[in-house]
């Protein structure tokens, strides 16, 4: 699939546990990441719908956030039921993210009874 004409500045990868400790020499890859074969990535737009998809049940999340540039060679922007999506094809995924090309990690947080509506983005937006 053919990248969008307007690129990102940044994407982000959404993990659940704090990944600085690993940032120097590189994220972990996730079972899923493992089992398919690349690193599921968001753009801004798409990061809150993953979260509330996939982490709706978490009270706190990272999200990396992942200069688009220094990645670009290794995405690959594949079409999904829910859209069009950045993915890292590498040959180590084990060393695809790192402190080199992650920015910032963005910690959000939501109380127990809240949900993440407006939360996600508005760190993002703050992160700009």
């Amino acid at each position: 699939m053919p990248a969008p004409s307007s690129l990102p500045e940044y994407v982000y990868k959404i993990v659940l546990d704090d990944p600085t400790p690993f940032l120097p020499t590189g994220l972990p890859v996730s079972e899923l990441d493992k089992k398919d074969g690349f690193i599921h990535l968001s753009t801004a737009e798409q990061a809150p719908v993953t979260v509330r998809r996939f982490y709706g049940d978490a009270t706190a999340i990272y999200l990396l956030q992942v200069v688009y540039a220094a990645v670009e060679d290794k995405i690959k922007w594949d079409e999904t039921s829910s859209g069009t999506f950045p993915h890292i094809y590498d040959q180590d995924l084990s060393k695809s993210l790192n402190a080199k090309n992650v920015r910032k990690v963005l910690e959000c947080r939501r109380d127990e009874d809240a949900t993440w509506d407006g939360i996600v983005e508005k760190t993002i937006a703050l992160a700009q």
